[in-house]
């Protein structure tokens, strides 16, 4: 039970870290800080102006790419001839939803179904090595995710799958799903054993009701949905339910005329504000982002440890989710030789971007376990990944500092510092600093508590530098460097402590 609690906090706190992350909270924060609207009101107006901005044409959803699959949806030949790009939604934020409800598993295999509906929806099929290629999963490993799910009939094709399986197809996801909810299933079950959210439950029952009401061409997906979906209603002789009315504005003067009536915006102010999600539109659409790049929003790098990722600013970072180079050179690669180059990929292009993800961040956006990431670090150790952890003194980030820190005791130069650990002479020198303030103000007698608030570090950090204090203060090799720190310290800030008053 103990072992079991644990694990499902450290689920609680990944899943909780990267759910602020939505670009609901820019919107949010946005609408507070620049318009002035009470939280509560914020979150709601933040809520609207998320599904505007998606109502728009041309715009491509922040977490979509555009990639290169087999064209035809009966391209089942192995040898295909042609290809197609289609938008893609490798993850969402409601997958976290499925993270922390059931497991990590059942969240990559809601990806694994989504992209391949989403292709096939767009008259394109996934072969097994492209699939593999963008989620990172072995091809035998996917074979045995979707199996389960072709054995019960469910229609995920994939290129150049058997014959008899292609023949097996009875049905959809969302029809399988709104079968077994007319038939008294429990949604919690029904979600557990097809990997669904809630809102895609919702989704579903929206389009029966609509296939029901103005009949199956009017239901938006692939061929065939739309009809499994009305036989399946005239089969439960469901009745048409009175579709709420909404008040969600879709065209421009709509929200304009919405923001003054609903929320007392000035007809200058209401104008400002959709002129700002009018931009956002247009910096995310397909001629203005790449098709490999998606848009995260990263904490800033200047936000400073100790402090809740709900109250640290957000940064739009541009992300390449895959390379050309990564796809042309994929071919009898191993899955997490991948993975490294797409850790070491995003870290230093949010890092460009003036932001810095976590562990959490890049668990989240590979779909992968954050062990994994701290095994392939290890396996990589010549190579330091620049996340929010390393560079901001938190977390697990704590053991290249002291590694650092301990190489400079032990006696190496700066030089050969940065040659074994790949950090730069700027990190380095910043790191020794701080050893050496944490250092002088303990000797001072200053209390830790006050050190941290006077370095502006976290206390796990001020707890490691006074470890290594203890343990090399009375080595003879390491006395002079300790001087030589003590004195670099003096120098920048002077005997009587004007690092104090800064």
């Amino acid at each position: 039970m103990g072992r079991s609690h644990i694990f499902r906090e450290k689920v609680k706190y990944l899943t909780g870290s990267v759910a602020t992350k939505n670009p609901r909270k820019w919107l949010r924060d946005i609408t507070i800080n620049r318009f002035g609207l009470s939280e509560a009101e914020a979150e709601l107006l933040a809520r609207k102006a998320l599904q505007y901005i998606k109502g728009c044409p041309s715009f491509r959803e922040s977490e979509q790419i555009v990639f290169p699959l087999v064209e035809g949806r009966d391209s089942h030949s192995k040898k295909y001839r042609s290809t197609k790009r289609v938008k893609l939604t490798p993850f969402c934020f409601d997958d976290l939803e499925l993270y922390r409800e059931l497991d990590l598993k059942s969240m990559q295999t809601s990806r694994i179904l989504r992209m391949i509906e989403e292709a096939y929806a767009q008259d394109a099929l996934f072969s097994m090595d492209r699939l593999s290629f963008l989620t990172c999963i072995e091809k035998n490993a996917l074979r045995d995710r979707l199996k389960p799910l072709w054995s019960q009939g469910i229609r995920l094709p994939i290129s150049g799958i058997k014959k008899s399986t292609r023949e097996g197809f009875e049905c959809f996801r969302a029809t399988r799903a709104m079968r077994e909810l007319l038939s008294g299933k429990k949604p919690t079950a029904i979600r557990e054993d097809l990997f669904l959210t809630r809102s895609q439950i919702e989704d579903y029952r929206l389009q029966l009701h609509t296939a029901f009401v103005q009949g199956p061409e009017a239901v938006t997906g692939p061929p065939r949905l739309g009809q499994e979906l009305y036989e399946l209603a005239l089969e439960f002789d469901v009745k048409p339910e009175t579709p709420a009315i909404s008040d969600q504005p879709e065209t421009r003067t709509e929200f304009i005329e919405h923001l003054r009536s609903g929320h007392d915006f000035s007809p200058l102010k209401a104008k400002l504000y959709v002129d700002m999600l009018d931009d956002y539109v247009l910096e995310e659409t397909d001629e203005n982002r790449p098709p490999n790049t998606i848009t995260y929003w990263a904490v800033a790098a200047d936000e400073p440890a100790g402090k809740s990722i709900a109250d640290c600013q957000l940064v739009p970072v541009s992300l390449a989710y895959y390379t050309k180079e990564e796809q042309e050179g994929y071919q009898g690669r191993r899955t997490r030789d991948l993975k490294w180059e797409r850790l070491m990929r995003f870290t230093t292009q949010a890092r460009r971007d003036g932001g810095l993800l976590a562990q959490a961040d890049l668990a989240f956006l590979l779909g992968i376990h954050p062990g994994v990431i701290q095994k392939l670090e290890k396996e990589n150790d010549n190579v330091q990944l620049p996340t929010r952890g390393i560079l901001n003194d938190i977390g697990t980030g704590l053991s290249h500092i002291e590694k650092i820190v301990e190489l400079y005791l032990q006696g190496y130069t700066e030089s050969q510092i940065k040659r074994r650990t790949n950090h730069s002479y700027d990190a380095i020198e910043n790191y020794l600093r701080t050893f050496a303030a944490v250092m002088v103000l303990h000797e001072r007698g200053l209390p830790r508590l006050m050190i941290r608030k006077v370095v502006g570090k976290s206390m796990q950090l001020v707890e490691t530098h006074l470890e290594l204090y203890e343990k090399y203060k009375d080595r003879e090799g390491a006395q002079l460097v300790l001087m030589q720190l003590r004195n670099a310290f003096e120098r920048q800030n002077g005997a009587e402590g004007n690092f104090l008053k800064t």
